[in-house]
């Protein structure tokens, strides 16, 4: 990780036995393929909680994206939980 900020909220949520955090990364040449996490391989959508980091407005496409592919709905209301 380039980002000193995510590495540093990465090692805290770690630092707790009842967190998992897991990172994952939007590859434009995958995106007809379910994104999953690093460590475990897991879908996007097994997962309670997604944080994103946006650096610029045009990062918003991306997370679209990302939840499109990973078969979450857009919109809250939609979702189960």
């Amino acid at each position: 990780m380039s980002n000193l900020g995510l590495h540093a909220i990465y090692k805290l949520l770690n630092s707790h036995d009842e967190v998992v955090c897991e990172r994952a990364f939007w590859e434009k040449e995958r995106q007809d393929k379910t994104t999953s996490s690093l460590e475990s391989q897991r879908p996007l959508s097994d997962f309670a909680i997604l944080a994103f980091s946006i650096s610029y407005e045009l990062d918003y496409f991306n997370v679209v994206q990302i939840l499109k592919a990973s078969g979450i709905p857009l919109y809250a209301a939609d979702r189960d939980e």
